[in-house]
């Protein structure tokens, strides 16, 4: 394969799987968000696992990615949210 071909191939892949991590990152603040929010505590447990799973799927099209400055600061900021938003959902006293 040509070197040009490949680095326009591998710009197409970075491309597509920063798209994939952001919106499984956008999912797991979503799911997240409605988990804290809910009064019934079967739906807050279901929407904080869907977020986890949201959240670790993500992390592993993590691994080996090549994202520039700007893609890794956009991943780092959900991250966070969702880190901070994982942790309010691990200490929330359960509902009666």
């Amino acid at each position: 394969m040509k070197p040009l071909a490949h680095s326009r191939i591998r710009r197409q892949h970075d491309a597509a799987k920063y798209q994939f991590v952001i919106t499984e990152l956008d999912l797991a603040i979503t799911f997240g968000e409605i988990a804290l929010s809910s009064g019934d505590q079967r739906k807050a447990e279901r929407n904080a696992e869907n977020a986890k799973r949201a959240h670790s799927s993500a992390q592993r099209f993590l691994r080996d990615a090549h994202f520039d400055e700007k893609m890794g600061r956009e991943v780092n900021y959900r991250l966070a949210h969702i880190a901070r938003l994982l942790q309010l959902l691990e200490n929330r006293p359960p509902h009666d």
